[in-house]
């Protein structure tokens, strides 16, 4: 069984503030190491309403741009609905054919200290490589989590 963190984050805002501030804290420590602190813009995907009232539903809780190198990154975190951290990685691409287009790594997880390193990891490739390997994470792919409305499911 994991130890899920911030569980009750969609219904406890102070919870969602400290997710958010999480995935913020190891954002700003993986550019940093990579010396990319200047060159990545957050949030890259707005998380407000129109009126200005923040959405808070978890997708993204985090996203981020290069806009040089036409990068992002998404995070999406969801409740736990078992026993363990659930995981699943995409990449996607934001404005296909426009001339804002940005290609996108999407992280989807119910977050544990298991889950938060496997996202570390596929981040820090997606920085320093402007890719991430396939082969050997079984958490790379397209999503089959039915949490997933079909509008936000990879084609």
């Amino acid at each position: 069984m994991s130890h899920f963190l911030f569980p009750d984050f969609l219904n406890d805002p102070q919870q969602y503030h400290e997710a958010e501030e999480l995935w913020l804290k190891t954002w700003k420590e993986l550019v940093r190491e990579a010396e990319q602190a200047d060159q990545w813009k957050s949030p890259h995907y707005t998380t407000t309403f129109v009126d200005g009232t923040p959405c808070r539903d978890g997708d993204p809780i985090f996203s981020a741009v290069d806009p040089t190198r036409r990068l992002g990154v998404r995070i999406i975190q969801f409740e736990p609905t078992g026993d363990s951290g659930e995981f699943v990685s995409w990449q996607d691409t934001f404005a296909e054919g426009e001339p804002e287009e940005v290609r996108d790594l999407v992280i989807s997880c119910s977050l544990t200290d298991e889950t938060l390193s496997k996202a570390c990891d596929l981040i820090r490739q997606w920085i320093t490589q402007d890719r991430i390997a396939t082969g050997s994470d079984p958490g790379m792919g397209q999503p089959t989590l039915p949490y997933l409305a079909p509008a936000d499911r990879p084609v």
